[in-house]
């Protein structure tokens, strides 16, 4: 399943949204390389970030947060959304073919194809059994998160909480 957000405000941004006087984050240009292949081209106009992290560590609680904050459309596909034996491939493929600025979302990441970046969202083992215990309404079970946490692809970036994701989120797509 992809969902497809498109949030026009049709004012511009507010200045809560103003940008940070301190970059710490690359900024993707939004111009075309002219001298470059047809696909470089493409992901200059929509690019990828994967989004990863261990289950209720608040991935799509951010990433809602940044839809809500911008005006141009963002394409979300996560990854749970998924099933049968080629589920990965099919998220890949989903995610290649997104025409807009893109957000995969998943827990442990496939690896880096068309992502511009991969970022791990990790709050902490016990922030996110706490979480996972008043989402569920189960203990979390340690060995799980163990073999998420070994899977995992490797992240170009590693954020502490939620506002940190929406920040970066912001940051990249500026």
């Amino acid at each position: 399943m992809v969902l497809q957000y498109s949030l026009m405000t049709g004012s511009g941004p507010s200045s809560a949204l103003a940008r940070p006087p301190e970059s710490r984050w690359p900024t993707i240009r939004r111009t075309p390389d002219l001298s470059g292949s047809a696909q470089g081209r493409k992901a200059l106009y929509y690019p990828k970030v994967q989004v990863i992290g261990l289950p209720a560590s608040g991935k799509s609680t951010a990433i809602r947060d940044y839809v809500k904050q911008v005006d141009d459309p963002v394409t979300v596909v996560d990854l749970s959304s998924f099933s049968g034996p080629n589920r990965e491939e099919e998220f890949a493929r989903t995610v290649r073919s997104c025409l807009y600025t893109t957000i995969a979302e998943s827990a442990c990441g496939i690896p880096r194809r068309d992502f511009l970046y991969t970022v791990k969202l990790d709050p902490g083992i016990m922030k996110i059994y706490q979480q996972w215990e008043e989402r569920e309404g189960v203990p979390a079970d340690a060995y799980y998160f163990s073999l998420l946490q070994d899977s995992m692809v490797r992240a170009d970036y590693t954020v502490s909480n939620p506002d940190s994701l929406v920040e970066f989120l912001m940051e990249v797509f500026w």
